[in-house]
């Protein structure tokens, strides 16, 4: 029995490392992942802090003192205030500032945290040089509300889209090499059937397939 096992073990692990595809994708495509979401990811810290500014002549205000010349906050020059507060619902931008106006008007979401905190960065940069320090004092305040987008929110469409890609290569181009390499498609030589009758249902069938799996993952994911 062990002999056996033993002749059959052989034969798998030559059979896996004569196979170039099936060993480079074992070995080398996880140390190409690795190292393309090191490359990804790499780089210096990010800014606690994300503020839009409405910009000015397509430029930030010169930041010379108070809140605009703190150091550590992400000043995102910002030309469509539609979409900027937009953002701060979604909690996307922290704090929204319009510096164009008198008195200085600002956004705030008021469900979020960095928002909140923010918001009192710049009350007391403006109250260390003589400006008012409490909420909405010396300045136009405008509060917004909104959830911020989910992880799940923001992944799942890309995973939507890799598993679609994956099902019709694997599910399709491969199902039809392997058609091939087992002579399956010389024996529907034989048959009646056209090589784009066959490749038409093919494409269908996996079309269905796709769709049903993409709308069980959205609809699963949404009630999770």
């Amino acid at each position: 029995m062990w002999r056996r096992i033993l002749a059959i073990l052989v034969a798998r692990n030559r059979e896996f490392y004569r196979d170039r595809a099936g060993l480079g994708w074992n070995i080398f495509m996880p140390i190409l992942m690795v190292l393309a979401f090191a490359l990804i990811f790499s780089g210096e810290p990010e800014d606690p802090f994300k503020v839009g500014v409405v910009a000015v002549d397509g430029a930030l205000p010169p930041a010379t003192e108070g809140f605009l010349a703190l150091d550590h906050i992400k000043f995102v020059p910002v030309t469509d205030v539609e979409t900027a507060i937009t953002q701060v619902d979604r909690h996307q931008l922290d704090l929204l500032l319009d510096p164009r106006t008198k008195p200085l008007t600002y956004w705030v979401n008021s469900e979020s945290p960095r928002g909140y905190l923010a918001e009192h960065l710049l009350l007391g940069a403006e109250a260390g040089t003589g400006g008012a320090g409490s909420p909405g004092a010396g300045h136009e305040r405008r509060t917004r509300s909104g959830a911020a987008l989910r992880y799940a929110d923001w992944v799942l469409p890309g995973i939507l889209a890799m598993n679609i890609m994956f099902s019709s290569l694997w599910g399709e181009g491969w199902v039809i090499v392997r058609y091939r390499k087992n002579g399956v498609l010389r024996r529907l030589k034989a048959t009646p059937l056209t090589p784009f009758e066959f490749l038409t249902a093919q494409v269908l069938s996996r079309l269905l397939v796709v769709m049903f799996a993409s709308l069980f993952i959205y609809v699963g994911v949404d009630l999770l």
